[in-house]
Parts: structure tokens; sequence; C-alpha cells
């Protein structure tokens, strides 16, 4: 009887401590999610003003804690064709017709265009801010000069380094426009374009590679000026953005309109982020009531086994403390036992199964 109320503690205590790690884990993708949302495009705050941000305005706020960098909001591209060199896409065009059932691991056809993206601060591209691309060679494109980054597998295939120079003609006006290679940066995620899959409109990665310059430059290019009246600025985290958002409304309202840009892209995947929590949190509470219920249940049943052993030991003449204390040992031993059998299994099946 001893042996079996010893084994069904054990099998309680390992099965409920199991099943704590399930619950916590769908804590953990919804915190993982909640960061991979907000990180996608750094911590920033939007700056808005119909008739324009001015320069002034802008070097106040950076003037101001926890600001880092600033740069146009959204994405200007234009398209241009090669004069001395020739794109290399970022897949070839039979990539194209891949997986229909994601329009992300599908890219768009190879094109023998280049496109050209300007902005005010190239260092602070949503491209560069979330990680897709990254500058490893070089200096970034300074303001008035003619300058502009490759990616460095269209530097290598083409045989151009730092201080080269390359031309293109505009799609704008039919005019060649030449610039200096100034730095160089490396593709770990394609950006996305515009296009269509199976006759339906989606993103697709671009077939193109991009070469990004200052807004002065690629207003040159392509004819048309980059709107000056919305501006993201951005903060070293989350803390400083939040002091940074306060800060700045604090400066500019109600002449400005300021954006919580975390805010607002957590607002945009509400519906998942509430559902994740919520069910996170249900589970987690659930799994932690009942465990406590099983296993005190389990172990007053496991108790009662071993009041004759008990009634033993106090006839030998040992003390009621020295016989809680010999029970007590052996409750912590099973109960030893048990968490590291479950936690073994658990991150076994995490290793196994946890990424799918």
């Amino acid at each position: 009887g001893n042996l079996f109320s010893s084994v069904m503690l054990f099998l309680v205590t390992a099965i409920l401590s199991m099943a704590v790690f399930p619950a916590g884990y769908f804590r953990q993708i919804y915190h993982s999610f909640f960061y991979q949302v907000v990180e996608s495009e750094g911590y920033s705050i939007g700056i808005e003003n119909e008739n324009g941000v001015s320069d002034e305005v802008l070097e106040r706020i950076m003037n101001e804690e926890g600001a880092v960098g600033y740069n146009n909001a959204g994405t200007q591209t234009v398209r241009c064709v090669p004069v001395d060199f020739r794109n290399i896409s970022y897949e070839e065009s039979e990539q194209a017709g891949g997986d229909p059932e994601s329009a992300l691991l599908s890219y768009l056809p190879k094109t023998e265009e280049i496109t050209l993206c300007g902005s005010r601060n190239p260092a602070y591209h949503i491209l560069f801010v979330n990680g897709s691309l990254e500058l490893t060679a070089g200096a970034w494109p300074e303001m008035g000069s003619s300058e502009v980054l490759l990616d460095t597998v269209l530097c290598e295939k083409n045989h151009l380094r730092i201080g080269d120079q390359i031309a293109v003609v505009s799609a704008y006006d039919n005019q060649v426009y030449h610039f200096c290679i100034c730095g160089m940066y490396v593709t770990h995620d394609a950006p996305t374009e515009k296009g269509y899959l199976n006759g339906e409109a989606c993103e697709l990665k671009a077939g193109s590679s991009y070469i990004f310059c200052t807004e002065e430059i690629w207003s040159n290019v392509s004819g048309r000026q980059i709107s000056d009246s919305l501006f993201d600025v951005y903060a070293g985290d989350a803390k400083a953005q939040k002091k940074l958002y306060a800060r700045v409304r604090e400066l500019l309202e109600p002449e400005y309109v300021v954006y919580d840009n975390m805010l607002s892209r957590v607002q945009d995947h509400y519906s998942m982020l509430y559902s994740l929590k919520l069910f996170s949190g249900v589970c987690y509470g659930l799994v932690l009531v009942l465990s406590g219920i099983l296993s005190g249940l389990m172990l007053v049943y496991w108790m009662q086994g071993q009041q004759k052993e008990a009634g033993i030991f106090l006839e030998l003449g040992m003390e009621e403390r020295q016989v809680r204390g010999i029970f007590l040992a052996r409750t912590m031993l099973i109960t030893a036992a048990a968490l590291i059998m479950s936690s073994a299994l658990s991150i076994a099946a995490e290793l196994l199964w946890g990424d799918r």
C-alpha cells in the first residue's frame, strides 16, 4: 500500500508539473508575438503637421533624452535602369511560382530595373531599423552628396567597391544620373513590394536590389519631393520611447499631432494579442489551481497510508518531530524526482516540437 501510494504521488506530481509547461508556453508565445509586433518597426513616435515638420522642430526633438534618430515616414522608391552594371535580383524568377499558400515565400520575377530608395536619413529607414538590411562596410550617405548604398551581392557580382562610380537612367525623365558608392549592406530579409500571386494582389519579396540614397538625390531622379509632413522619431528602447512620447506631446501639441507608433502597431493586432493573452492567462491559472488541489489531495492520501508506519516509529520511542521529518524528507524526495523527470521531458518536448 505504501509503495502504491508513493508511486501515485510521484506520477500525479510529474503529470501536473508537466501540464504547467504548455500553459506557460502559451504565455511565452503571447510575449514573443507582442515584442515581435512592437519591434518590427522600432521604438518610435510619429510627428505630423500638414504644413510640414521643420528642421528646427526635429532638432529640438533630437535634443530630448532618449531620441536616437529620425526619418521620413513611409518608403519612397523610383525605378531606374542600370547603365554600367546589372541588377542582381534577390531570387531568380522561377522562385515566383513557389509556395502559393504563403505570398511572403514567393518572389517577384527578376527584372533588369533597379529600385532607388530615398529618405532624409537612410540609417533609420525601416528596412535597416527592423534588421532586414544591415550596413556592413563604408558609411551612410551624406546630405548634399551623390553617395549611395548598394547590396554586397550586387557589388560582388558587378566587381564594384566603395568609392566606385555607377550610373542609372531614371524612369521619370530618361536622364543619366551618376552616383558614388559610399557603403554596402547585407540583406537578411528581402524587401517586399506589391505584386500578384495566382491572380490576387499581395506582398511579394522584391525581384530587384535596392540602392539607398538621400532625399535630395531621390527628388532629382524621380522629379518629386518627399513629403515633410510626417516623420518617425526613434528611441533606444520601450521605456525611452514612452518618456519621449510624453515629452514631445508637451512640447508640440496641439500644433502638431504626435503618435505612439508602438501602441498603434499593437492595436493593429489587438484581437490576436488579446486572444493569446486571455487564453494563456486562463490556461495558466487553471492549471496552477488544479495542480495545487490535486497535489494537496494526493499528499493527504499518501500521508494517510503512512499512519501505520508512523505509529511503529512512535512505539519505538521516536519523537513526533523526528517522525514528521522523516515523512517530510520522503515527500520532498518523491516530489523532487517527479519534478526533475517532468522538467526533462518538457524540455525535450520543447526542443523537438517547440518551433512547430
